[in-house]
C-alpha cells in the first residue's frame, strides 16, 4: 500500500487495505471491544452448529461436515480489506467522509464522527456499499454503529445493518446492542464490564434467525500496556424445519499493546 497524506487535502491510499466501510458496525467505546463486537465471532467463529439429536455438525445438505459455522451465520456487514483506491477527507468538526473503489467494480461510501458533547464521548459511523458490479451477494449494504460513553463510566452502543439483493429478493439484517460500565476497581487501570445482545437474520440460508448474548469483563494494566479479558457467549440458530443445539463459549486472554 502507498498513500499521500495532507492536513489540508486529506489522504489518498492505493493498494491492499481497509475499505471505507471497514469496521462500519463495530464502533465501540465500552472498553470491551477486544472480546465483544457486532461481528460476534471472536469467541467461537469456527464452531459448527449441531442438529438436535445428532452427534456431529451438519451442513444444509445433511452431510456430516461443519458447514453451519458460527462465522457464517453471524456476520457484521462491514467492508473489511481489499485491493482498492481510497480517499479520506480531512476531519471537520469531528466529521470525516471516506470512499473507496475496489478492484472488480465494487465501491463504498462512509461518514464518521468522533467528539465530545457535554459529559458524553460520542463515536459513530454510517455507510453504504454497492457490490453489484462484482456479482457478490448481497448487491447493496447499508449499516452503521453508534457508541456513547458518559463521564460516569456508563456507556451504550448499537449497530444496525441490512443487505439487499434484487436478483434473489433476499435480505440480510442485523442489530446489536451493548450496555457497559467503566470504573477503576484497581490502581493498575480501568475495569470495564458489559453485556450485549444481537439478532442476525438470513445470513447463511433464507429463514435463518440467529441470536447471541454475552457478558464481558476487561481489566487494563496501564504500566504493562496490557488488557486482560474474559467473556461468556451463547449462540442460537433457528431454521425452519431444523432444530439446532445452542452453543456456549468462554473466552479469556490478554492483549499487549506497545
Amino acid at each position: 500500500e502507498v498513500f499521500a497524506d495532507s492536513k489540508s487535502f486529506g489522504r489518498l491510499s492505493l493498494g491492499q487495505g481497509s475499505l471505507a466501510t471497514d469496521g462500519l458496525t463495530e464502533i465501540d467505546l465500552s472498553g470491551t471491544g477486544v472480546v465483544s463486537r457486532a461481528s460476534a465471532v471472536a469467541d467461537g467463529g469456527g464452531l459448527g452448529f449441531v442438529v438436535a439429536g445428532a452427534e456431529t455438525p451438519l451442513d444444509v445438505d445433511g452431510d456430516a461436515v461443519p458447514d453451519v459455522r458460527v462465522n457464517r451465520v453471524f456476520r457484521n456487514l462491514s467492508g473489511g480489506r481489499d485491493d482498492r483506491v481510497r480517499y479520506d477527507t480531512p476531519t471537520f468538526h469531528g466529521f470525516q467522509l471516506s470512499s473507496s473503489y475496489i478492484d472488480g467494480g465494487k465501491w463504498d461510501l462512509a461518514i464518521g464522527y468522533a467528539g465530545e458533547l457535554a459529559d458524553l464521548k460520542v463515536a459513530a459511523r454510517i455507510g453504504y456499499t454497492n457490490q453489484s458490479g462484482t456479482n457478490a451477494f448481497p448487491e447493496e449494504i447499508i449499516g452503521g454503529s453508534l457508541s456513547v460513553l458518559h463521564a460516569s463510566g456508563l456507556n451504550a452502543g448499537i449497530a444496525l445493518g441490512r443487505g439487499d439483493d434484487e436478483d434473489t429478493g433476499r435480505a440480510q439484517g442485523l442489530w446489536f446492542g451493548k450496555l457497559g460500565y467503566q470504573t477503576k476497581l484497581l490502581a493498575a487501570g480501568t475495569s470495564a464490564f458489559a453485556l450485549d445482545y444481537g439478532r442476525y437474520d438470513d445470513f447463511l440460508a433464507g429463514g435463518d434467525e440467529a441470536a447471541t448474548f454475552g457478558v464481558q469483563v476487561v481489566q487494563r494494566v496501564s504500566d504493562w500496556g496490557t488488557d486482560f479479558y474474559a467473556g461468556y457467549r451463547n449462540y442460537r440458530l433457528d431454521r425452519p424445519g431444523t432444530s439446532f443445539n445452542s452453543i456456549d463459549t468462554v473466552l479469556s486472554g490478554a492483549r499487549v499493546r506497545s
